[in-house]
């Protein structure tokens, strides 16, 4: 399974969960309670869900969570590389936002009616419980698999994008041109066994002398700085480098 059909599956979940714990929320009961009262004749049982407008309204508003959750779990399905961290981050924190809402309102509702005869929690409660719970632990795995791959690079000071997309590589040395081949026969020609390679005119290595002082001087009659390179090959003068700038000759 490549990593974008596991970032999918992890999604599939994430919306199963989110999805279908809002619509237990919305449409079914969170809990009921009942009251059977022998004695005074009549009998009293409410209900927190779907039977009651007030309380339906209120379970849309705290569902909202849920779905701005399953929209971009829908994302996920359709395109995993549609999201980002920050993205999947935020579906994250909504499921488990969601989930606090559920247990705390499960817990305001049993201090609630815990005087009741008798009382019992809905699919408004246990859908949206283990719906969350299948949300949360499939978007921390997908956070894991998102984290440090589409984060994007730091601008460098010069606009350029740093970070793992611009690699930092030294160019390779600037070799002369290979010869021309043409038509040539015999010795001319590079390719044959009696080709002898023109000797290369080496310029005199650097010589100082007493009149010279300390600072290095050459046949051009230009002194240079004490410590300064020369190549042994062209007699150019050497950079930090490894290579000659002229030449490509090695400089030790």
């Amino acid at each position: 399974m490549t990593q974008g059909d596991s970032r999918s599956a992890l999604f599939v979940g994430a919306l199963f969960g989110s999805f279908v714990g809002t619509l237990l929320l919305i449409f079914t009961d969170f809990g009921g309670w009942y009251n059977y009262n022998y004695y005074a004749g009549y009998q009293t049982w409410g209900y927190i869900g779907v039977s009651n407008p007030i309380s339906l309204a209120i379970l849309i508003v705290l569902g909202l969570p849920f779905l701005f959750a399953a929209q971009i779990s829908l994302k996920g399905v359709m395109n995993p590389n549609s999201l980002t961290p920050k993205s999947v981050s935020l579906a994250f924190y909504l499921s488990v936002t969601e989930l606090i809402i559920i247990f705390v309102g499960a817990v305001i509702f049993v201090a609630a009616v815990s005087g009741s005869d008798d009382w019992w929690f809905g699919a408004g409660f246990y859908g949206p419980a283990i719906g969350g719970v299948l949300a949360v632990v499939c978007l921390f795995a997908a956070r894991k698999a998102y984290k440090g791959v589409f984060l994007p690079p730091p601008p460098s000071p010069q606009g350029v994008p740093a970070g793992p997309m611009q690699y930092s590589m030294q160019q390779p040395p600037a070799y002369p041109p290979p010869p021309q081949v043409g038509h040539q026969t015999g010795s001319q020609n590079p390719y044959s066994p009696g080709y002898q390679p023109p000797a290369a005119q080496v310029q005199p290595r650097y010589q100082p002398t007493a009149q010279q002082g300390t600072q290095p001087y050459i046949q051009n009659q230009q002194y240079f700085p004490a410590g300064t390179r020369f190549c042994r090959r062209c007699g150019a003068q050497a950079a930090d480098g490894p290579f000659c700038p002229r030449c490509g000759f090695p400089i030790q």
